[in-house]
């Protein structure tokens, strides 16, 4: 079918989101508020889940199913994805997996929507047939358009908001450590993958610098090569190995408590963190970060902005050890940031997806509206629906 001459419904838009997140995963925090909060008079949403493996006991899968409008469960047949796609004459569809599901990838490719939009996800997908990536003025800095295929569409605040995560009692992780009541606690809470040498020995310095400290590195999945690796690696850079421990997955409730415990996260890079810096900012935690020019290196540089926190944003490695060791040896430092992201949660973008769901409808509603117009113009395909 060519989808240039495609006409696209004058009722409500329908929009399409593609993803294998609909169940308890750091996307679905993220992108639940909108499908909660969206207009129903005005947008139509349907949810595709390749993939699919039903849990009947994941709340959010259940959840999601119930919220959207319509939702699809499918499996590995992406041609058959994309005939639904285009059958439901899907006016936007939004990637929610960019460049990390082979599946989806291919749904994309087959362009089974008039316009396609990744969302949230890695970072964009790189494909031609993928018209815009939903961004925000400080996740990718200016001039970064030169670097995407697809155009850049900012949101004016932040590219997501979040109506807050579900916390348990508190974990109790210094008893388990056998950490005093005084002891300083750093934690690193992010995948092994994204744990770089380079920022390891920044963190060595931090805690090194700052009496009284641990560094506490909460990762993934549990793995003794990992740990192994990580005490190597301070032995060789002259870390005093006692002062290292690790914490393994909890389930989120609690995974979400340990931060009542911990005195100043310390961000990765090149890979920020995402869903573990928001869980933090929630906590209202201190956030070190540093700060590089690609989109999965600006993800906590735009939360604190968008919280209204400059504090802990470092754009070079030696700002990065300074605010870490001020956040380690000035309690009233860490109290003033702790209480700036409590007010936050009273109407920071980052916390108030009301604002959000309208100005992302707007910028669906404008989408649709550069289609209808001519002023996006889609090159005719011939994929499904011929």
């Amino acid at each position: 079918m060519d989808y240039s001459t495609t006409v696209l419904s004058t009722e409500k838009i329908k929009v399409g989101f593609i993803g294998n997140c609909f169940l308890t995963h750091p996307v679905a925090y993220q992108i639940r508020a909108f499908i909660r909060l969206y207009n129903r008079s005005e947008f139509e949403f349907y949810g595709y889940n390749p993939w699919f493996c039903s849990a009947k006991e994941d709340e959010l899968s259940q959840w999601f199913q119930a919220t959207f409008d319509h939702f699809y469960s499918f499996g590995t047949d992406a041609f058959g994805i994309a005939q639904q796609i285009h059958d439901d004459k899907i006016d936007v569809l939004i990637d929610l997996d960019s460049c990390t599901s082979d599946i989806t990838y291919q749904v994309l490719t087959l362009k089974a929507a008039a316009i396609q939009a990744t969302w949230v996800g890695f970072d964009a997908i790189g494909l031609p047939t993928v018209d815009y990536f939903i961004v925000d003025p400080y996740v990718l800095p200016q001039g970064a358009q030169a670097w995407y295929t697809e155009t850049l569409w900012r949101l004016p605040d932040c590219y997501l908001s979040l109506d807050g995560y579900e916390v348990a009692n508190k974990a109790g992780i210094r008893e388990q450590l056998g950490l005093s009541t005084d002891t300083v606690v750093f934690m690193c809470a992010q995948r092994a993958s994204k744990i770089q040498p380079e920022i390891l020995k920044l963190q060595f310095a931090i805690v090194e610098a700052v009496p009284n400290a641990v560094l506490i590195i909460k990762y993934h999945r549990s793995s003794k090569v990992f740990e192994e690796w990580c005490r190597s690696f301070a032995q060789a850079n002259q870390f005093d190995v006692s002062k290292l421990y690790f914490l393994t997955p909890n389930p989120p409730q609690i995974h979400r408590a340990n931060y009542y415990e911990v005195d100043v996260v310390l961000d990765t890079y090149p890979y920020a963190g995402g869903g573990m810096s928001l869980e933090a900012l929630w906590m209202e935690v201190p956030i070190v970060t540093k700060v590089g020019q690609q989109f999965v290196a600006r993800h906590t540089y735009t939360f604190l902005k968008n919280v209204g926190v400059e504090e802990g944003i470092a754009w070079t490695d030696e700002e990065y050890v300074n605010w870490g060791i001020r956040f380690g040896t000035e309690p009233d430092l860490r109290q003033r940031v702790s209480w700036k992201l409590r007010q936050a949660k009273r109407s920071a973008p980052l916390w108030n997806p009301q604002r959000f769901s309208r100005e992302m409808e707007k910028a669906l509603s404008a989408m649709v509206h550069r289609y209808r117009t001519g002023e996006l113009v889609v090159p005719p395909r011939h994929c499904v629906g011929e």
